[in-house]
């Protein structure tokens, strides 16, 4: 067997343990409810992150939570769902992902992933 197949190989293994992981994470998600105090736009190297804080109304903490582009969900209208949110509105997201702040030397942070948005009458 030569080099370029076993190459081939590895490289059909990788994309279907990918889409297996991707396919698992789409119905891996929770919801928070709760009134949005802040939204902004934080711009970065590989394009502008929409962020919303809110007022979680389980714990009456703050969350952060970011609306981004995600294949995986079907996620590719993320300026308009930001758009659409307005402050002191209170929301259920839908999300995906995992609450991670790293703040060693390279400041690595990583915000719920917003996928779905429904807007609480009151």
């Amino acid at each position: 067997m030569g080099i370029v197949a076993k190459i081939f190989g590895v490289a059909i293994i990788v994309v279907i343990v990918l889409a297996l992981y991707g396919w698992t994470f789409q119905f891996q998600t929770y919801t928070y409810t709760g009134m949005v105090k802040d939204k902004f736009i934080d711009p970065g190297r590989d394009g502008s992150h929409y962020l919303i804080r809110i007022v979680d109304n389980a714990t009456g903490r703050t969350k952060m939570l970011e609306i981004a582009k995600n294949w995986f969900c079907n996620q590719v209208n993320e300026d308009e769902l930001y758009l659409d949110i307005k402050v002191n509105n209170t929301y259920t997201f839908k999300c995906w992902g995992y609450d991670i702040m790293y703040f060693g030397p390279f400041n690595f942070y990583w915000y719920p992933s917003v996928i779905e948005v429904t807007e609480v009458i009151q």
